[in-house]
């Protein structure tokens, strides 16, 4: 369906429209153990920015197959669309994007980590730099304590003395 033909006929059935609403997680959680077809025709659905975040939380075996899918997919049998849309749904019923508050993060973690004292955060990063790299890094990208050793490096005193 066009946007002008979507202007011309607002009241058109749109498969999938009230999974717009549902957080991208919320549904990778409901879908992740479809059939990669049935996964594929959800996906071509939703927004592409909310289907890039589900693509990205699947096994990479799967995201293949699910890009040949979605690339070679032309046309869906409407039945087939209303049958997996009322089983989503039914699915979906118990769940509301408005059900679920934005939690933790790395913001929320560097606050708490600026407030556990020096020792400790260091300790914490220097664990977190040997079982998980990639959190470390992106704490310390964010955390004031990264910002202290940087001021205290040559480097840093290289990068102040730069004049823009």
């Amino acid at each position: 369906m066009t946007v002008e033909e979507d202007t011309i006929n607002p009241g058109v059935y749109k498969p999938f429209e009230y999974i717009s609403r549902v957080d991208p997680i919320h549904l990778l959680n409901f879908i992740q153990h479809e059939h990669p077809q049935v996964i594929a025709l959800i996906l071509s659905y939703l927004k592409p920015k909310n289907a890039s975040i589900i693509l990205r939380n699947l096994p990479h075996e799967v995201q293949s197959d699910i890009t040949v899918r979605i690339t070679c997919m032309d046309r869906a049998d409407p039945e087939i669309l209303r049958k997996i849309e009322r089983v989503l749904e039914k699915k979906l019923s118990t769940l509301s994007s408005e059900d679920y508050e934005a939690v933790g993060g790395v913001d929320e973690m560097v606050k708490i980590l600026n407030l556990v004292g020096s020792a400790n955060k260091k300790k914490i990063i220097k664990t977190l730099d040997i079982e998980d790299p990639e959190i470390a890094e992106k704490i310390k990208k964010r955390s004031s304590f990264f910002w202290k050793i940087f001021a205290k490096t040559k480097f840093a005193a290289s990068f102040q003395s730069i004049s823009i």
